[in-house]
């Protein structure tokens, strides 16, 4: 991934923040000149961290900001282009022996043709779980100038999408990089899920240390689409590693918790040794420990033996509802 990607990841996703690019124009040089500088403002390096803040401005009050030259006062020629939620100002001065030209922006462009707020705008929309035709229709119902659905779409799959990997594998290394050489036990449980879990596998890997039981499944039976198996270390109560299968890889969705553990201790194998290691009764992960890890103590966990216990005493005495 590149330097600007990495960057990316760092701010937005986790605080954000971006990490301030320090592009220098022509244009921009002849703004920073003629603003006054200020005791409360302090310039800023490329190695730090600048906090995003927007307010809501009126087009008209903005534009009228620019409707004299700042040289001489004299009436001034605006042209006006908006891309997306960027305002682009082009002032020219009407007196003939002053002629004062600027170009300004209401936000700071990156160097892939986009702003600051566009990419804000897709970042928080897609981070919120918000529906992205729904989020821009309100926008459009309020008159702000906001990105096209077609915009979002590619900001995803530029910007956000590769941001996620890079800080998910990130956090990965580091996980694995403090267990690496101990000797584990482990364990794993499988989330399964009828719709794409991309986001979902996000918010819970920001709370890996957090929280072990943010597994859920979809209505009993043999529908899932997709499923997220992840490994637990029992003694740092960290998620290790996750998983995502997709039941069109293992010829059925039956079969994706054998294949997302699978996956799983091949990944954690590669640094640690497993000593130990709970999971449910699965028959099919039964079968793997036993033939293909019998190093491995496998042990299950009491919720599951509890709640088979309590089904095996019903079925044996009823109770009458």
């Amino acid at each position: 991934m590149s330097n600007f990607s990495s960057q990316f990841g760092k701010s937005f996703l986790t605080s954000s923040q971006y990490i301030s690019s320090g592009s220098n124009s022509d244009s921009e040089s002849e703004v920073d000149d003629y603003l006054p500088e200020s005791d409360e403002t302090s310039e800023l390096s490329e190695d730090e961290d600048v906090q995003l803040t927007f307010v809501m401005v009126e087009k008209k009050k903005l534009v009228n900001l620019f409707s004299q030259c700042p040289v001489c006062s004299s009436e001034a020629s605006l042209r006006e282009n908006c891309s997306g939620s960027l305002l682009t100002i082009h002032q020219l001065c009407d007196n003939d022996s002053c002629r004062f030209k600027r170009v300004c922006k209401s936000q700071e462009q990156l160097s892939r043709g986009t702003s600051e707020g566009n990419i804000a705008i897709s970042n928080a929309i897609f981070m919120s779980g918000s529906s992205p035709a729904k989020a821009l229709k309100m926008f459009k119902f309020m008159g702000m100038h906001v990105i096209s659905y077609a915009a979002y779409m590619q900001h995803q799959k530029t910007f956000i999408i590769p941001s996620v990997d890079y800080i998910y594998d990130e956090e990965k290394a580091a996980c694995m990089a403090r267990v690496a050489g101990h000797s584990l036990t482990l364990s794993g449980d499988g989330r399964l899920d009828a719709f794409y879990p991309y986001l979902t596998l996000f918010i819970r890997h920001e709370n890996l240390s957090k929280s072990w039981c943010v597994l859920r499944a979809d209505s009993p039976g043999h529908s899932a689409k997709y499923m997220v198996y992840s490994l637990m270390d029992t003694t740092t109560k960290s998620i290790l590693c996750c998983e995502l299968v997709q039941s069109n890889e293992t010829g059925g969705s039956s079969y994706m918790e054998n294949e997302g553990l699978r996956r799983c201790l091949a990944s954690v194998m590669q640094s640690a040794t497993v000593k130990e290691l709970v999971t449910d009764r699965h028959p099919q992960i039964r079968k793997y420990l036993r033939d293909e890890c019998p190093e491995v103590k496998h042990s299950f966990d009491t919720w599951h033996i509890a709640k088979g216990i309590i089904f095996i005493y019903l079925s044996m005495f009823p109770c009458s509802m």
